[in-house]
């Protein structure tokens, strides 16, 4: 109590929020409260962890998967005291399904020290990089043994990295031993031999534009192409060079 005995009592300023608690999956896009104020006043905000949840001009932002508070306040001005008000927010990790690429690898090469992953269900423009603080891998379950031969499957492992984003669903790959592709052309068809991976055909011009693409169910394709001219034939990773006369 003041020396004087007079207790000043001051009004609280309106701060009336719709949203007080937030409940939703990494991804969503940004809420916008539902505030009532009085005229002229201004709400500021406290984030509690930045990193999860952070609001600013009456927009909440979610970051990442975790559980935090929000304060809207309004500071004390002349006749009215301040106020505040909790704004829970809870942030479920998305589901994102990580696969290891299957592989045809040609009998007799080694096999890959990389596996390349595709990725389904990356939000929020998030690529890999943004969506893992430690990157998955993928590794082949078993070494190659001397005996392999064309037709031997291998199991392409994931191991796991870590993510306070994404529910991650690993899923392996496998790895199947090809014949060694090759391409020749007679009498203007295309031969294709050692596709055992079905793989498609893809021919391009030499400027790098596609030209034609067929599936790979078929072994021998009849060519429509301008004559003196020179094409870039693609199955899977082997690429070669045909002239067509």
């Amino acid at each position: 109590i003041p020396d004087d005995g007079k207790v000043i009592v001051k009004t609280a300023p309106k701060l009336e929020i719709a949203e007080t608690e937030l409940d939703v999956v990494y991804g969503k896009e940004p809420v916008t409260l539902t505030i009532a104020i009085d005229e002229g006043t201004k709400v500021s905000y406290k984030n509690n962890d930045y990193d999860i949840a952070s609001a600013s001009s009456g927009k909440v932002t979610f970051k990442q998967a975790g559980e935090t508070s929000i304060f809207a306040y309004i500071s004390p001005k002349e006749d009215f005291s301040g106020i505040e008000k909790e704004i829970k927010v809870k942030i479920a990790k998305a589901p994102l399904t990580v696969k290891a690429k299957d592989v045809n690898l040609i009998i007799g090469s080694d096999a890959p020290e990389i596996f390349e992953l595709e990725y389904d269900g990356l939000v929020n423009n998030d690529d890999k990089e943004k969506a893992f603080t430690v990157l998955p891998t993928a590794i082949l379950e078993n070494e190659l043994p001397s005996s392999v031969k064309v037709g031997d499957i291998f199991n392409i492992i994931m191991v796991p990295g870590e993510s306070s984003k994404y529910n991650v669903n690993y899923v392996n790959g496998i790895l199947t031993i090809v014949e060694n592709t090759s391409v020749y052309t007679t009498e203007r068809n295309l031969y294709i031999k050692g596709n055992t991976g079905k793989l498609p055909v893809s021919i391009y011009n030499m400027q790098g534009l596609l030209v034609v693409k067929y599936d790979g169910d078929r072994d021998v394709i009849p060519l429509e192409l301008v004559e003196d001219a020179v094409y870039v034939v693609k199955v899977g990773a082997y690429v070669t060079r045909i002239l067509i006369k």
